[in-house]
């Protein structure tokens, strides 16, 4: 009995991901689904309990984000630009991530096949600047998504998650200079301090 145990997020593909989420996430499901195992209660107690706990680590996992990947011969880069993301992407991604069986098109939709590649050289040590192919609604590399790494996925939702909290913050502390702002030109007109006579 021969069985593939992922060992880090990276050996886990989109459609296990998929199954594993839509799961119940039992301690079966672990081996099922990460594992492309029909029967877990074949293993041994001991190798199956092993199994779990290493697959339920491996699933907490830090991830990282990932702005270019090669897949299958195929590099894809995450939107270069998402000040100049269309309506059209911005609303299919929006849609995508809300249920699993659609995460794999929103990747689709954030990488795409890469057309032009170059070196940064204003900025040392810095990512190489790239084009991706234009965003088409019919797109070819939705199924192809469902083979590549979850971490790609889970990176590209971290690096959302990160901007929203940053954005957060910069808006909050924005809101505090404002609001000193005001509280010191209600202070000085209260007092009639810098007022003409």
């Amino acid at each position: 009995m021969e069985i593939n145990i992922p060992t880090s997020l990276k050996d886990i593909k989109m459609h296990q991901f998929i199954a594993f989420e839509k799961s119940d996430k039992t301690d079966d499901d672990y081996i099922i689904h990460l594992c492309e195992f029909a029967n877990p209660k074949l293993l041994p107690k001991k190798e199956y309990a092993e199994i779990v706990a290493l697959l339920k680590e491996v699933m907490q996992s830090d991830v990282e984000f990932h702005k270019i990947f090669k897949h299958e011969g195929i590099s894809f880069g995450f939107i270069p630009d998402l000040d100049k993301i269309t309506a059209n992407e911005f609303m299919h991604i929006e849609e995508y991530i809300k249920q699993p069986d659609t995460w794999h098109k929103a990747l689709a939709v954030l990488y795409r096949p890469l057309t032009k590649r170059k070196r940064n050289w204003f900025k040392r040590g810095a990512d190489d600047l790239y084009d991706v192919l234009p965003y088409q609604e019919e797109n070819a590399f939705e199924k192809l998504m469902l083979d590549v790494s979850c971490v790609y996925y889970l990176g590209s939702m971290v690096f959302f998650y990160n901007l929203g909290n940053d954005l957060l913050k910069y808006m909050q502390d924005y809101s505090k200079v404002l609001e000193n702002k005001i509280k010191k030109k209600h202070t000085l007109t209260k007092s009639g301090d810098g007022m003409l006579a």
